[in-house]
């Protein structure tokens, strides 16, 4: 199993931030390995929400059926994915104060069947690339608009 967990602080409203990750939409917009992220579930995004997202696992694309977990707004979005050759769960935690957000993100992936010989390779691979997405993300979020409070 792969597993991997990175801390940032980013200078936005925790509700800013949280409204970027808790939707799977814009996971291409800072995820290198997704290609397309589409919610598959009728209303608004939140527990239980579907999503179908493509997958880019050593040059190969991969589709992968997503489910959120839990969700609770400006805290904490948990997501799970379950396909061949992988099976694979994110979670966001959201800690807030003023203008900072600390982000937390765990991610945990499981190659399947034949796939599982790779693990030891792409491991480290997968670990070094959730850190730069990481400052991928503080870098789209800072760059918007801050909210403004009320």
């Amino acid at each position: 199993m792969i597993q991997f967990e990175h801390r940032i602080q980013i200078s936005r409203p925790v509700h800013q931030v949280f409204e970027f990750l808790a939707d799977p939409r814009n996971f291409p917009k800072w995820q290198t390995g997704v290609v397309q992220s589409t919610i598959t579930s009728p209303g608004p995004i939140g527990l239980e929400t579907t999503f179908d997202e493509v997958v880019k696992i050593m040059g190969w694309k991969v589709r992968t059926t997503c489910e959120i977990t839990q969700y609770e707004s400006d805290r904490k979005m948990c997501f799970k994915a379950t396909s061949r050759p992988i099976a694979y769960a994110g979670q966001f935690s959201f800690e807030g104060g003023g203008n900072t957000t600390r982000l937390s993100v765990f991610g945990a992936g499981q190659l399947r069947g034949l796939w599982r010989l790779a693990e030891p390779l792409f491991g480290p691979e997968v670990k070094k690339e959730s850190a730069a997405e990481l400052g991928k993300i503080k870098e789209i979020v800072e760059s918007r608009a801050p909210a403004h409070q009320s």
